[in-house]
């Protein structure tokens, strides 16, 4: 099957103008420029000039979907987004403990060569076998290589780490003595997809209710143009995560992107933490994070609604009091 492709040209002093026509949704369009076409319009040498233009703050174009963005803009005061700077590490990356393909070491130095100063390493857990699952002697094993890596670096730190199963009644893979020890904890669905809705949203109600769990991963396990998210109750588990501080993960991998942008901005509301992440199996798919960083923007998420921004000091205190409830 083919791929339909709209070619449009403009003369060159049109160009930014058209730009901006053409990007967004028709709604936006229509809201912004009415029938008028983009050589009708004033010349601009920008997109931000084009707004200026139209008496409007320049709209990113993550946000040109007529969703309350426009009369933002009017009144000048989009939003400042989450950019790729902001970024100060990835919670979520697996190594060749388990399905990774990287070495610890060589995912550390690819996170550095993308100028973060942290990383987590969060392999899968025993239930997963097929992935390589780690037991509780393993990660234990892993964790003490984790500690003597961290002795040998003053300016980069490494994460302590699992994604652990939320088995089929919402109880984890692991016993909590075994998750305390962990500087983050992934609580993720690997199994079971055909619950029907109200199992499956109680099941991660009792993952986020745990005192341990910061973040839940890949929160609808839908696969792009593979397999639908499973089905679920998603109020009381944005009420669930908002009570009990467990951040929503945006999956940045293709395939994922998940929680999609409409979550994030509802979770943004309701001042629930997201945690931009690769979920890389290899270390370059670390490079991955430019994916969930557009969702995040088309969420209208700002670096302070991301648990990720955070500096390293700043980030073990709120893990480690999100404990203390």
């Amino acid at each position: 099957m083919g791929i339909k492709v709209e070619l449009i040209l403009v003369e060159p002093e049109d160009y930014f103008t058209a730009l901006v026509w053409t990007t967004g949704s028709k709604e936006f369009r229509h809201r912004v420029f009415g029938d008028v076409k983009p050589a009708q319009l004033t010349k601009a040498g920008s997109e931000e000039e084009v707004f200026k233009n139209l008496q409007m703050s320049f709209v990113p174009p993550e946000m040109r979907e007529d969703k309350g963005e426009i009369e933002m803009a009017r009144e000048g005061a989009i939003p400042e987004l989450v950019k790729p700077s902001d970024i100060k590490g990835d919670l979520h990356v697996h190594s060749d403990w388990s399905d990774g393909g990287a070495t610890i070491q060589e995912i550390v130095a690819q996170a550095r060569s993308m100028g973060y100063s942290y990383v987590a390493v969060t392999d899968h857990s025993k239930s997963l076998a097929i992935s390589g699952g780690l037991n509780e002697e393993r990660l234990s094993h892993q964790g003490k290589i984790i500690d003597a890596l961290n002795q040998e670096m003053e300016d980069f730190h490494v994460l302590k780490g699992i994604e652990v199963d939320i088995l089929r009644n919402g109880s984890l893979d692991f016993e909590d003595e075994v998750l305390e020890k962990a500087d983050v904890v992934i609580a993720s669905i690997h199994s079971h997809f055909n619950l029907d809705k109200e199992k499956q949203t109680d099941r991660i109600i009792q993952a986020i209710k745990n005192q341990h769990v910061h973040i839940i991963g890949h929160l609808t396990g839908r696969l792009l143009n593979r397999r639908s998210g499973y089905e679920l109750n998603l109020e009381p588990i944005l009420e669930a995560a908002a009570k009990f501080q467990v951040a929503l993960e945006i999956n940045s991998h293709p395939d994922r992107l998940d929680i999609d942008e409409d979550t994030a901005r509802q979770a943004k509301d309701m001042g629930i933490k997201v945690a931009i992440n690769s979920d890389a199996h290899h270390r370059e798919d670390l490079k991955l994070i430019y994916y969930g960083l557009l969702n995040a923007r088309r969420g209208w998420l700002q670096p302070e609604d991301v648990l990720n921004t955070l500096e390293y000091d700043s980030l073990i205190a709120h893990l480690k009091n999100k404990g203390r409830r």
